[in-house]
């Protein structure tokens, strides 16, 4: 299963709360609480997002829960939940230009919503597996690399730097990290605003910064990247540990 970087845009703080511990119970990540356009836009700038769950109805002059949606497509294209108590044509007809992955009505059952989480996940999954490599120009030619091979991958102003397993030289994709990250590698971590690695690759973790294997040599060749302070605590929920403190 797939684990989804999950943004919740919710302006009563009860139902964010439900939402958020029914995606903690589901094994998912809440990559941010949002009330309002501002404050989704903060976390949407910031982190990535593989899904939306979002009221419709805000009770914000910055915008409504369409709005919303509709700037995150832009930014990352996730899937969207909607959630209300509307019954409104026009406000449903605009939901639907949004083409959401699911659409729930209020008061939600917690089960309805693992329900749709789950669908969302394995689709995510079986979209990954079937497109384990792709071919990256490389001169003039294009090479057949695995999805799976990537270590790690850094931001390059416009462009993204993409680092394979025993490759000294990395790839270079016209594209900005963002966009490789949605349309290529949506699996790989981001560690901080221009670097995503590959958990299956991760070496070391420190207090602000971490090693990835570059080799799969006996000895193998290490990196160390920085990592900022939120994404370590969220990768220390995500790694298996023995005598942690």
């Amino acid at each position: 299963m797939k684990i989804l970087d999950v943004l919740v845009v919710e302006d009563n703080l009860m139902t964010q709360a439900v939402i958020a511990d029914t995606l903690i119970e589901a094994g998912h990540s809440v990559a941010g609480l949002a009330r309002n356009f501002t404050e989704a836009m903060q976390v949407a700038r910031n982190r990535a997002i593989d899904l939306a769950i979002l009221d419709v109805s805000l009770g914000s002059p910055d915008g409504d829960g369409i709005h919303i949606a509709r700037e995150l497509q832009q930014l990352h294209n996730p899937d969207l939940i909607f959630i209300t108590g509307t019954t409104d044509i026009n406000l449903l007809e605009r939901i639907k230009e949004t083409s959401p992955a699911s659409f729930l009505s209020k008061p939600f059952q917690k089960l309805d919503l693992r329900m749709q989480l789950d669908l969302i996940s394995r689709k995510r999954t079986q979209a990954t597996a079937k497109t384990d490599f792709i071919f990256i120009r490389d001169g003039d030619s294009l090479i057949n690399i695995r999805v799976s091979s990537v270590v790690y991958a850094e931001a390059a102003g416009n462009y993204t730097c993409v680092y394979v397993l025993n490759r000294k030289k990395p790839f270079t994709i016209t594209n900005n990290l963002q966009n490789v990250r949605n349309q290529y590698f949506p699996d790989l971590f981001r560690i901080s605003r221009s670097s995503l690695i590959n958990l299956a690759y991760l070496d070391s973790l420190g207090r602000d910064s971490l090693t990835v294997q570059l080799t799969d040599t006996v000895n193998p060749e290490l990196k160390s990247l920085k990592i900022s302070a939120e994404a370590r605590s969220e990768l220390l929920k995500r790694i298996p540990k023995a005598g942690a403190r």
